[in-house]
């Protein structure tokens, strides 16, 4: 099945960890963040080629760097 290709299979526990650890860093950093589902987008601005900052109605902004793959959250 082409699933199993894409989804490579944890050879050890230390690998499972890493997994493990890498999904609840995710999770956390989700948490902080998942009020902005039930705000609107107010702006949605281009900041460089690849460089963009969303603003929301609270106040809260997400600006991302396409090209360094890199993002952060603030407030205005």
């Amino acid at each position: 099945s082409t699933y199993y290709k894409i989804i490579p299979q944890p050879g050890n526990d230390a690998e499972i960890d890493r997994g493990i650890a890498a999904i609840k860093m995710t999770y956390d950093e989700y948490e902080q963040y998942k009020h902005l589902r039930y705000e609107y987008m107010d702006n949605h601005e281009r900041l460089s080629e690849n460089g963009y900052r969303t603003t929301y109605s609270d106040g809260a902004t997400v600006t991302v760097d396409y090209n360094k793959r890199t993002y952060s959250f603030g407030k205005l």
